[in-house]
């Protein structure tokens, strides 16, 4: 059997500035976002938006984020510009900070692991 396992590796440069908790998406999108392990100044997010979910604004730190499912999403960025895009299972991405809200466009649940770096470290 193939194995598939994206690995995510960090590097610190510079300062770390904290997430605000106000928009900290575990708190502001809960149940959409669940944290799956939280230290060493990285947390692990798995994702899961069921047709037609959206979440509140939110922020997240530098992250690299891992596609469990096709899914097609629309972002809407803390300016109001919007973006649509088409996600295929298994595509990794790295993605810089960003306050943003989502919503799955498709018809099947949205589902992804977000590797969230440079946080303070617990």
């Amino acid at each position: 059997t193939t194995v598939h396992v994206p690995l995510v590796e960090v590097r610190r440069t510079g300062a770390v500035t904290p997430p605000d908790p106000k928009t900290d998406a575990t708190i502001v999108a809960k149940g959409l976002y669940t944290p799956l392990a939280d230290s060493l100044g990285i947390r692990i997010l798995k994702i899961n938006y069921k047709p037609g979910q959206q979440s509140a604004m939110h922020t997240h730190n530098d992250a690299a984020f891992y596609a469990l499912a096709d899914a097609k999403a629309e972002f809407t960025g803390a300016d109001g510009k919007k973006q649509i895009m088409d996600i295929k299972k298994g595509t990794m991405m790295i993605t810089p900070a960003v306050t943003h809200s989502v919503k799955n466009l498709g018809k099947a649940p949205m589902q992804g692991i977000l590797v969230e770096v440079n946080r303070a470290m617990n």
